[in-house]
């Protein structure tokens, strides 16, 4: 229509045979993504994700923390290394799993046993504000680029977050300070166990975190 301007918006698998070019702005939260357009000669630009503060009044005061530490996230075909970590973690460690996709793991998998259930929306935030520690590890095609909504929704209702490191996650929080990063599954254990064993440290990074969330 002539006069209409088409924006897309896109941070996921992208069907590689669309052209996109009837688009006059495409915009994602994935710099990789970003610069695929850009190479394509098309017009892209980066959008961050973020958190709305006015949540934190809807969802009223924070409950007790009675989860040691929980994963809140997809277990699909498109987070295979995502599953591997996170069965390495169960098995040492002291996990919880709230997601959908449960169903095409196999009987051995240790994810069963600790599975939850699926929790969407408000329920999504309770399960995080009942965490003393919550996971995040990132979709396979982020390619090591931090972009995703984790990153905000944990933080952002003032739980610490453990999360991959990334080469620009310093660009949205400080590793150490307002997060806690890890480089692989036995460090990201060794990270649990530590973090754990010192609730001061626990209570100053997530403080620290849900600052820069407020503020981003």
């Amino acid at each position: 229509i002539p006069g209409m301007l088409l924006v897309g918006q896109i941070a996921s698998s992208m069907p590689e045979q669309d052209s996109f070019k009837g688009y006059d702005l495409m915009i994602s939260s994935l710099p990789n993504q970003v610069e695929w357009f850009r190479k394509r000669g098309l017009r892209a630009e980066l959008n961050r994700l973020a958190f709305e503060p006015a949540l934190l009044e809807k969802l009223g005061p924070a409950p007790a923390r009675d989860i040691e530490v929980s994963f809140v996230g997809s277990l699909s075909a498109d987070h295979a290394k995502r599953i591997e970590f996170l069965e390495h973690v169960a098995r040492r460690a002291p996990l919880k799993v709230w997601g959908s996709g449960i169903e095409r793991l196999p009987p051995s998998s240790p994810l069963h046993d600790c599975y939850q259930g699926e929790a969407w929306g408000r329920d999504m935030y309770e399960v995080m504000r009942r965490s003393r520690i919550t996971l995040n590890f990132h979709i396979d095609l982020a390619d090591g680029w931090a972009n995703n909504l984790r990153l905000y929704e944990a933080t952002g209702v003032g739980t610490l977050l453990l999360t991959d490191w990334k080469k620009n996650l310093h660009e949205m929080f400080v590793p150490g300070e307002e997060v806690v990063t890890y480089r692989d599954a036995d460090d990201c254990v060794a990270q649990i166990h530590a973090l754990l064993a010192d609730e001061t440290t626990r209570g100053r990074i997530a403080a620290a975190g849900q600052r820069q969330a407020i503020q981003h």
